[in-house]
């Protein structure tokens, strides 16, 4: 293959992906953080933690510079654009470490496996963090992989900065420290400590970032989830104190459990069977002792360890590294095929339009999304349900973000107000001079049999184990506690709301 020729394939491969993404995006507000992120993005407002610098300055200006957009399509496409660039740059890695072992299409085809791979496709076409995560992560592991290939020491600096820069994002996206790691000390030799230094003055640099944390900080936006402008405030954003209920050693059972899962989102994202290509991949590179394959799969073990002990319900969007190290891998198998069958033109062609083909297939009819219009109904019919000139008290991310989206950015039902939860009490109190409503949100927090789980079953995919309710959780929470004529008022009004709520709401067998 000729040189022009090799240099169109980058454009085509992130092109290909981004005009399928397009296609089968969302064009409304979709399930879970869509609508909390479209409005924290438009309003400048602070999604919740650790509050995703990186994401909010990019994703203002995008949405500035989209203007002629609605604000969610805008930032549905900012999840197309951001993922395509992260599959141009996976396929830069694949050309970088195949050292001509493969036809640069099968590396190309690998590529876009990745780019629709069910975990990377599904949040590729609406409003979410993980386009960017995987972005950032491949960007980071190029740039070690040119650290590691290089003969300059100073590359540490950059592949330091990057490695910084993830951590100003998805924290997922963090556990390529572990493949940095690896080169410093198969470069240990000419490491100096003013190098050093350097390098931990780079991966330091970024996080200057989240300045915009507490210049952004304002009590009356509707999303904000810091609790005060202050130091602490900013610290508890980053290390996500309100998420520590989740963070625990893993039972054996749920070990068990756990791996099961991941074997199942892994035959999920690329279709039974071609999967199972890359194990071929897996054992050359432990024959060989590939150092390579050691910087881009150690990363996917931190991956793993980490999900295990960050026991969340929807954690498909932190397995990236996981994903990457995969299609690595199946792309090894590929150069396990002898030269001498790349001779026959057609081969290498019929490998790389199965690779595309195959997952394009098998989940296409869960990943378009162009028609989905579910949570958009259900935001504006739990809207609708409301008495005039209230105040909207909603839990949960299929209520409250669809709710805070519709209300606030599309003007739906402006004789509300409407409260999340995560960030009603700084706002209420903001709201009504300094006033104590703290017990509005605990008793919100409180789980009474009021508790309303049909929505939610449908909407998400289950609970995973050692989640910590080990059920599935409603969208509205129940009765206040306290015993004042307040608490009896709010009381009368929740129970009416919920009551009129489950008699508007209808998902139209979706």
């Amino acid at each position: 293959m000729n040189e022009r020729t090799q240099r169109l394939i980058p454009p085509v491969v992130g092109g290909a992906a981004l005009l399928v993404y397009c296609l089968t995006c969302c064009r409304t507000v979709y399930v879970g953080d869509s609508g909390e992120l479209t409005l924290a993005l438009s309003t400048g407002g602070i999604a919740h933690p650790p509050g995703y610098p990186l994401y909010s300055i990019l994703g203002y200006l995008w949405l500035k510079l989209f203007f002629f957009l609605t604000p969610v399509l805008a930032a549905n496409l900012l999840s197309a654009a951001v993922t395509a660039a992260a599959v141009v740059i996976l396929y830069l890695i694949l050309r970088r470490t195949a050292a001509g072992r493969v036809s640069p299409w099968i590396n190309a085809a690998v590529a876009l496996s990745f780019a629709f791979s069910r975990s990377i496709w599904g949040s590729a076409t609406n409003a979410e963090v993980y386009g960017l995560a995987a972005l950032v992560y491949l960007m980071a592991l190029y740039i070690v992989i040119r650290y590691y290939e290089g003969d300059n020491p100073s590359g540490l600096i950059p592949a330091a900065f990057f490695c910084g820069l993830t951590l100003t994002h998805h924290f997922s996206a963090g556990v390529v420290g572990a493949a940095l790691l690896v080169v410093m000390y198969l470069r240990r030799k000419e490491l100096s400590s003013r190098l050093i230094i350097a390098a931990i003055g780079a991966f330091l640099l970024p996080m200057t970032l989240y300045l915009y944390l507490p210049a952004r900080f304002d009590p009356m936006l509707p999303v904000n989830w810091m609790t005060a402008k202050s130091a602490a405030g900013l610290w508890g954003m980053i290390t996500a104190d309100i998420y520590q209920q989740f963070v625990g050693l893993p039972t054996l059972g749920d070990i068990g459990l756990y791996l099961l899962r991941l074997g199942g989102l892994l035959a999920a994202a690329f279709g039974p069977g071609l999967l199972l290509l890359a194990l071929p991949g897996a054992a050359d590179v432990v024959r060989k002792k590939s150092s390579l394959a050691l910087i881009v799969t150690l990363p996917a073990v931190f991956n793993i360890i980490m999900v295990s002990i960050y026991r969340i319900p929807d954690f498909e969007g932190y397995l990236i590294p996981l994903v990457v190290a995969a299609v690595f891998l199946l792309r090894e198998s590929a150069a396990l095929i002898p030269q001498r069958l790349y001779a026959h033109r057609w081969l290498p062609g019929a490998i790389a339009g199965f690779l595309i083909v195959f997952p394009v297939g098998f989940n296409f009819s869960t990943c378009d999304i162009s028609g989905f219009r579910l949570a958009e109904r259900f935001g504006r019919d739990l809207l609708d349900s409301a008495p005039e000139k209230t105040l909207v008290f909603l839990k949960s991310d299929n209520g409250s973000h669809t709710a805070l989206y519709l209300r606030y950015l599309e003007g739906y039902r402006p004789d509300l107000e409407v409260y999340s939860t995560n960030s009603t009490l700084a706002r209420l109190e903001a709201r009504f001079a300094g006033d104590d409503y703290s017990w509005i949100v605990d008793s919100l927090d409180y789980m009474t049999n009021r508790v309303y789980r049909g929505a939610e079953y449908i909407i998400n995919q289950g609970v995973p184990p050692g989640y910590p309710d080990r059920e599935l959780v409603g969208f509205l929470y129940g009765l206040v506690a306290a015993e004042t004529d307040q608490a009896r008022l709010i009381n009368r009004r929740i129970s009416e709301f919920i009551r009129d709520s489950l008699d508007r709401i209808d998902l139209n067998d979706d």
